[in-house]
């Protein structure tokens, strides 16, 4: 079973490997990292590319915990849009798991969840 520990801590190691990525990308000379929104960009991508190619993040790899449908089986990709995008445009998901929840919004309402297989 994943707990909001396994949840917090996954968080806190994609937080660290988004800041790294974004620390590097924005020094190489490519214009478009300067851009006010590329900071956004870069957080959508790397939970959608990692998600739809691997079922995990660099922090789930490394909690031992991935991504399913609520039926088990491997996502899809409209899960895995709908997943990243809802994460991204509900900032106050994050809270959902004080309210005592063990799944996130972006997790309901994208018929996904969190498994430690």
């Amino acid at each position: 079973m994943v707990t909001k520990n396994h949840r917090l801590v996954n968080y806190l190691l994609d937080t660290i490997v988004y800041t790294i990525l974004l620390r590097v990308l924005t020094v190489l000379p490519i214009e478009f990292t300067h851009y006010y929104f590329f900071p956004a960009l870069l957080y959508f991508l790397y939970y959608f590319i990692m998600e739809l190619t691997l079922s995990q993040t660099v922090g789930k790899l490394l909690t031992g915990t991935k991504v399913v449908s609520s039926r088990n089986t491997r996502p899809n990709v409209l899960h895995i849009f709908m997943r990243t995008l809802l994460r991204f445009a509900m900032p106050l998901d994050s809270f959902s798991y004080l309210m005592g929840k063990e799944q996130g919004i972006h997790d309901v309402l994208s018929r996904t969840r969190l498994v430690k297989p």
